[in-house]
């Protein structure tokens, strides 16, 4: 009963999301972010009579609360897309299943044991490793040239892959989550989730923190 409604808070935010950001025809902060850096505008206008003035956007000017603002963004993009994901290729599965299965990576099996506290786990799990890596990443991004020298989109499309090869090939296969075939088609489909969701991003957020904090 618990873990049922679990699914329908999760149903209900997916449903909200879909209804504002797309039916409404409103924008993320990082829809906004991306106008502010492909076409340098100070003002986007995306519908008429709907205006965003980028200047009204402030980043955390320290470095824990970037990495805290970027984390929370990164890793909320991220998890939703699993989640439209996982429902997709599950056919309506519930999506505390997606949770629990992150949280074996601690638990183990005991995480599909129906315990509702499993995918609550779970998702703490997402959350941290999104900080961490956003710690990495924003730890890296002043002391390496390259980076800042590289094209934003180009960077995060980089770190998404490393990412993924980390987790995927390191991480995961010393955790507790069971271990299956690793098929092409998902892996290509979630490297390119943690690219556009994670990668550019974070080397977007990035790139405008250190230019206004400096």
């Amino acid at each position: 009963m618990i873990n049922n409604n679990i699914d329908k808070i999760f149903k209900q935010i997916l449903i909200f999301l879909n209804n504002y950001f797309i039916k409404g025809g409103k924008i993320l902060l990082l829809q906004v972010v991306f106008i502010r850096e492909f076409y340098n505008l100070k003002e986007a206008s995306i519908i008429p009579g709907y205006h965003i003035n980028i200047n009204h956007m402030r980043l955390p000017s320290s470095f824990p609360g970037v990495v805290l603002f970027a984390g929370l963004i990164v890793g909320t993009l991220d998890i939703l897309s699993a989640m439209v994901y996982f429902t997709i290729v599950t056919h309506g599965q519930p999506i505390s299943k997606l949770l629990a299965y992150v949280g074996s990576g601690v638990f183990g099996k005991a995480a599909f044991s129906g315990d509702p506290a499993m995918p609550w786990w779970g998702l703490l799990f997402h959350y941290c490793i999104a900080m961490i890596w956003t710690f990495i990443f924003f730890l890296l991004y002043p002391k390496i040239t390259v980076l800042r020298r590289t094209p934003a989109v180009v960077t995060g499309i980089a770190y998404g892959a490393i990412v993924w090869c980390i987790m995927n090939l390191m991480v995961v296969p010393l955790s507790h989550v069971p271990h299956g075939p690793m098929r092409l088609t998902s892996a290509l489909i979630n490297m390119a989730i943690l690219m556009v969701m994670i990668g550019i991003p974070l080397s977007l957020i990035a790139k405008r923190w250190k230019r206004y904090s400096y």
